[in-house]
């Protein structure tokens, strides 16, 4: 243990609870207004976040092509089976030359995976090192994948601790750790699969609160609703994958026929799953992993959400009241709010 040394900033998480006050919920004026975690205020992170997972050898284009058709927000992980994140970063960098977009105008996460869910013979650590050493060296080498040289010092938006570890104690332990690195080289840090009493518990017994929390969403999970509710009360942001694979008959819903065909009279691409992902966004507080490999369809439903979001503030204010209260009903989001009154 005495090799560890974190990379600390000057930020000590024993002195500091978190790094801004938690006590007013988020608010986003609009559907497609980028969240602000309720402790970093200083930071928008997109409702529709482009996710590099089985990209392969077509990550870097893929990644460049979501940027220019307005992704500002890219997931990716230190986890060579799924993503790629060299590619990743070289995707950014093409993106930037190009003055597409600039560094500070990107939220880019990457996830610390543990050995469990990793390839032996592929990983960016030891795999018989101790978990802290693991996550220092998981850190160091997604560093080296988003430097970018004349863009300032690297640095990662949001670092994703992936479950499960082996106990709950070990998952203290870690996140302990990840604190060091915050507020730089990592701006905030976050969780993927974890459950709502993991998170409570963690907040309760650590110092900086996560900014995301990302899960999957479907119905064996009852598309999570505790959980959301519980991070929409705390101001964090819940990330949902799987968001149309596992869902996609939910596209065949009354509800989502009925926008689906009014966005088909307005020209909408494949308007059912822009009816779909607009209303998962109403339910608040939530972002949507889009990993589509088609650069039409990323500026597509970029656009079909963004005219979505508009029709909302104008025509559509009181059916959309309606639509996502019916969507609401669908999956039980409702039960959860009466039980908070």
């Amino acid at each position: 243990m005495s090799d560890i040394t974190p990379m600390l900033s000057s930020y000590s998480p024993a002195a500091n609870h978190d790094l801004l006050p938690h006590s007013v919920p988020f608010f986003n004026s609009t559907l497609m207004s980028p969240h602000t975690p309720q402790n970093r205020l200083d930071m928008k992170i997109d409702k529709f976040i482009y996710g590099t997972a089985w990209k392969q050898n077509r990550t870097a284009l893929l990644v460049y092509e979501a940027i220019k058709a307005g992704f500002r927000s890219i997931d990716t992980g230190a986890l060579p089976m799924h993503y790629d994140e060299k590619q990743t970063g070289i995707g950014i960098y093409w993106a930037m030359v190009e003055g597409i977009a600039q560094r500070t105008d990107l939220h880019v996460q990457t996830k610390f995976v543990p050995m469990i869910c990793q390839d032996e013979m592929n990983v960016p650590y030891n795999p018989s090192d101790h978990i802290l050493k693991q996550i220092q060296d998981s850190i160091i080498s997604s560093l080296q994948h988003f430097s970018f040289p004349g863009y300032g010092p690297a640095y990662i938006d949001s670092l994703v601790l992936h479950l499960p570890l082996s106990s709950r104690a070990e998952i203290y332990s870690a996140w302990r750790f990840l604190e060091y690195f915050v507020p730089f080289p990592i701006r905030s840090l976050g969780l993927s699969n974890i459950t709502v009493a993991q998170l409570q518990d963690l907040i309760m017994k650590t110092g900086i609160r996560p900014c995301i929390i990302q899960n999957r969403f479907y119905r064996y999970t009852r598309w999570e609703v505790q959980l959301r509710n519980f991070c929409r009360n705390e101001g964090i942001i819940f990330q949902s994958f799987w968001t149309l694979t596992a869902n996609y008959y939910l596209c065949r819903t009354k509800v989502v026929r009925e926008i689906a065909q009014e966005l088909y009279w307005l020209g909408v691409f494949q308007p059912e799953i822009v009816a779909l992902y607009a209303l998962v966004l109403g339910l608040d507080g939530i972002s949507i992993m889009n990993g589509t490999t088609n650069p039409f369809r990323m500026k597509a439903d970029l656009d079909g959400l963004n005219l979505v979001s508009n029709l909302i503030m104008g025509e559509w204010k009181e059916k959309w009241v309606i639509w996502v209260s019916t969507f609401k009903t669908m999956i039980s989001d409702f039960e959860w709010e009466k039980e908070d009154n």
